[in-house]
């Protein structure tokens, strides 16, 4: 099988960082898994232009939440894609953030387009 491009996924969270690494993988994608935002930017930092896209989680435990590591990507891979997630009911507060169980063929076509 061919592997295709590198996403990272920042989720600090063990099971679902699992989950979503797994429907990637199965997609054909090579998958980095990172459990804090400072460590997404060390990997980042080490060989941005390993990296297409990064699923992050937007309420991560310790550092910079998913927005601001999303701004600093962007500062060092200009067009990283990004999709955010999270599993908090709430008001998300921010615009181009949604809500959502993780469907693997919904995000798969979202990193394919």
């Amino acid at each position: 099988m061919m592997i295709g491009p590198t996403i990272l996924v920042i989720e600090d969270e063990f099971l679902i960082s699992e989950m979503v690494a797994t429907s990637l993988s199965d997609g054909g994608y090579e998958v980095v898994q990172v459990i804090s935002s400072k460590k997404a930017l060390a990997e980042l930092e080490a060989d941005a232009d390993r990296f297409r896209a990064i699923i992050t989680d937007i309420r991560l435990g310790n550092g910079p939440d998913g927005w601001d590591l999303a701004r600093r990507a962007r500062e060092l891979v200009p067009n990283i894609a990004v999709i955010y997630m999270t599993g908090d009911s709430g008001p998300i507060g921010r615009q181009g953030a949604f809500q959502t169980a993780w469907s693997s063929s919904n995000h798969l076509l979202r990193l394919r387009s």
